[in-house]
């Protein structure tokens, strides 16, 4: 019960976050601007400009194993187009969540 808080509480936060950051209202860029991120390692994002931490979850007892982690990554993705993302470095993918740090390698530093 604590983990499902602690997510529901970090995605909350990171919504109140996402929109101070100015995001993108138009569900077409979000789309694009998702299928464009690339996943890659902490190396390839030294000099990038850190925007935040984003989680993605799924209800496991509904779906395939492989599909719900599809989703959960899906979830996170569109997190961090919403902020404007153009890479991730995941953490952890499970199941049930998955969880991302995104950067704008647009910006420096």
């Amino acid at each position: 019960m604590r983990g499902i808080c602690f997510l529901l509480s970090a995605t909350i936060l990171l919504i109140l976050c996402a929109c101070a950051t100015n995001p993108i209202s138009d569900e077409k860029k979000i789309i694009e601007m998702e299928k464009n991120i690339i996943e890659t390692d902490e190396r390839q994002v030294q000099a990038c400009y850190y925007l935040g931490s984003v989680n993605g979850t799924t209800n496991y007892g509904k779906t395939f194993a492989f599909y719900a982690t599809w989703l959960c990554k899906k979830d996170a993705r569109r997190q961090a187009a919403i902020l404007k993302a153009t890479h991730i470095v995941w953490l952890y993918t499970h199941p049930t969540a998955a969880s991302a740090l995104a950067y704008d390698c647009n910006k420096q530093q």
